[in-house]
């Protein structure tokens, strides 16, 4: 039964990594990026810790790039990054961070959020990069999806 699931898994993981960019909810605007996301970029069923606004809304899964202030870039791979969401892969990771840009960015609650969200992830919704050090990823999604009922608020950031 164990092996059956994982092969139903993989057989899942192997069609969504043959989804075409053009099932990417930015493609017009990744589509001008080359390589993005990544060749690297896995579909992978995660949870996915992001900063957010209470309630959740569309916008709170809106790309630093269609954000005001708009964020600038210096290379088409930071570009690239930045059309991606930002997700952490742990509470602790996303808290740690969440401490060390509240010292750089001034309107921190505005920007990004006062509030921690987790959602689970699937081969469905879009793409991940590798981890960094930190825990941080980004997050490439395809077209439809659902965030705000994926997700839930875990708690509100100092």
């Amino acid at each position: 039964m164990l092996q059956q699931a994982n092969a139903v898994q993989t057989q899942q993981g192997v069609a969504a990594s043959q989804n075409t960019q053009s099932e990417y909810h930015y493609q017009v605007d990744i589509g001008q990026l080359p390589q993005c996301p990544p060749a690297t970029a896995l579909a992978l069923n995660k949870d996915g810790w992001r900063f957010t606004s209470n309630p959740l809304t569309n916008n709170c899964f809106a790309p630093a790039l269609k954000k005001s202030p708009a964020r600038s870039f210096s290379s088409p791979s930071q570009a690239c990054s930045m059309w991606g969401l930002s997700m952490y892969e742990s509470e602790a990771e996303a808290k740690d961070a969440y401490a060390k840009l509240k010292k750089s960015i001034k309107n921190i609650k505005k920007v990004i959020g006062d509030h921690l969200s987790v959602g689970q992830l699937t081969v469905d919704d879009g793409k991940c990069t590798q981890t960094g050090s930190n825990g941080h990823f980004d997050f490439h999604p395809f077209v439809n999806v659902p965030f705000t009922q994926k997700f839930h608020i875990v708690c509100q950031l100092p």
